[in-house]
């Protein structure tokens, strides 16, 4: 699990109440009928409302979508919605709470700016995958770590500690 993917976690956690499981494996089966890996980068039960929620991470700081062939729009949302990893959650969450599963694609705004950024906005909605922001987490999770409190995690104590140095600022 990278740094980014850590961070969501930490946001579902702390700031959304979910239970979580990072980097689930599975097996993906290529065109040419060989065996491969894929992950889902997290899946989280919220039980306030009984809803499931499958996360994926694409952070990239200077690259766009489309910067790689693996990173083409219809790839990324095709990563999401293929179904072997579709039956790796009914195995993990059950069959009978598969229709309460919400697919959330989470990335910074900056990354979608290009004309390929547009063109997976649309293939994320048309495949009713929510989107959710990079920068949006960041502040969510900045505003639930309080100055004063037991952190735990890496990720919270780093955020009390940026927060508080950035206020003596």
């Amino acid at each position: 699990m990278d740094v980014n993917e850590m961070i969501i976690e930490e946001w579902a956690r702390v700031c959304k109440e979910q239970f979580t499981i990072a980097d689930v494996k599975f097996s993906v089966i290529g065109p040419g009928g060989g065996t491969n890996y894929s992950n889902i980068d997290l899946l989280a039960y919220d039980p306030r409302n009984d809803s499931f929620f499958d996360y994926e991470v694409k952070w990239r700081a200077t690259e766009w979508v489309g910067a790689t062939k693996s990173e083409k729009p219809e790839n990324l949302v095709g990563q999401m919605i293929r179904p072997e990893r579709q039956e790796r959650i009914k195995r993990l969450i059950g069959e009978s709470n598969y229709p309460k599963l919400k697919r959330v694609f989470i990335t910074p705004k900056k990354w979608l700016q290009s004309p390929n950024g547009q063109s997976l906005v649309a293939l994320l909605a048309q495949a009713q995958i929510d989107l959710k922001y990079f920068e949006d987490v960041i502040s969510e999770l900045q505003a639930a770590v309080k100055a004063r409190g037991r952190y735990d995690s890496v990720v919270s104590q780093l955020v009390r500690m940026i927060g508080l140095c950035s206020s003596e600022a």
